[in-house]
């Protein structure tokens, strides 16, 4: 690994952006400019687009090239770091999105393994990863962590061991979406620095913080990077009652995203009422609230006073 990817480290708050849709299905990618503003203003300072969050996986190759070419374009010298997500389920189109988000200029790559013909052991799941690797020999590589969604259930753990016979040599880190803090704790003793830890789980982040972890990516980033900003400010100065009070926001504005599905098309509802940002809806087969559901989504949210929370 060269000095300038050992040394790549991602600090604060990464938003998992939406990918903004017509209603017709079709991107829409002249919202992205007032999107950007907006976490910006948000004190949001690195986006991961591409990923779960942003519909990846129910995107083209093409439209995925366009979106990481809008993000880069907008937020090049805005945002510290653009990290585009390049998985997919072939090896040779994650191996040219990878190329690509080289060549337009972004700052990293995540990469999730194949999720349908998946990699049965760790050595393998490693020689996937070196293979996308040489399509982009200067980014720092993360591996997209997510047992729940992808059912590679390998731990944390066997891919650090595996690591030490299999090296991946841009590989920088691992974005860990799961709630083994064991696990974790395990790697982040074994390897040091040698691997950063991106959590990614939002309603556990006064916990990582408690751990050490100093990145982190999400979805809820994308309208609360405000209140989870002061959960991080609170606990550097040390701040438990502040940080206690704003995490209990957190904490019940999450059971109502649940309660109307918690999934992505109900994120991007929230982001129109929460920012005034209309990105439009989740692509099929991801479903969309009915303008009634969301009333009363956002009348939840009124009562617990969210609304007003996400705009201090």
């Amino acid at each position: 690994m060269n000095s300038s990817i050992a040394s790549f480290k991602v600090k604060g708050l990464t938003a998992a952006v939406f990918t903004p849709f017509k209603e017709d299905g079709n991107l829409n990618l002249g919202v992205i400019d007032a999107y950007a503003d907006q976490l910006l203003a948000d004190g949001v300072r690195n986006i991961f687009p591409c990923g779960t969050t942003g519909e990846g996986a129910c995107l083209t190759v093409e439209e995925r090239k366009q979106v990481a070419e809008k993000w880069i374009k907008v937020g090049k010298n805005k945002f510290d770091i653009i990290m585009v997500h390049v998985g997919t389920d072939s090896i040779k189109s994650t191996q040219q999105l990878a190329a690509h988000a080289s060549e337009i200029g972004a700052d990293a790559i995540c990469v999730v393994a194949p999720v349908y013909f998946k990699p049965q052991s760790v050595e393998l799941l490693l020689q996937y990863l070196c293979e996308v690797s040489k399509s982009a020999p200067t980014l720092p590589l993360y591996y997209y962590h997510n047992p729940g969604q992808t059912g590679i259930n390998f731990t944390l753990e066997a891919i650090w061991t595996g690591l030490q016979t299999t090296p991946v040599p841009t590989l920088r880190g691992v974005k860990f979406t799961n709630s083994n803090f064991y696990d974790m704790s395990r790697v982040m003793l074994l390897a040091g620095d040698r691997l950063q830890i991106l959590y990614s789980t939002d309603e556990q982040l006064p916990i990582a913080l408690g751990m050490g972890i100093e990145g982190f990516v999400g979805s809820t980033y994308n309208y609360a990077g405000r209140g989870a900003n002061r959960i991080i400010e609170a606990h550097k100065a040390g701040d438990f009652k502040t940080l206690k009070k704003e995490y209990e926001m957190y904490l019940s504005f999450i059971p109502v995203l649940i309660k109307y599905g918690g999934n992505v098309g109900v994120n991007k509802c929230l982001m129109k009422v929460a920012k005034c940002q209309d990105i439009g809806p989740a692509r099929l087969p991801n479903p969309n609230l009915s303008s009634e559901t969301l009333l009363l989504m956002e009348q939840d949210l009124k009562k617990i006073g969210f609304l007003k929370w996400i705009k201090q």
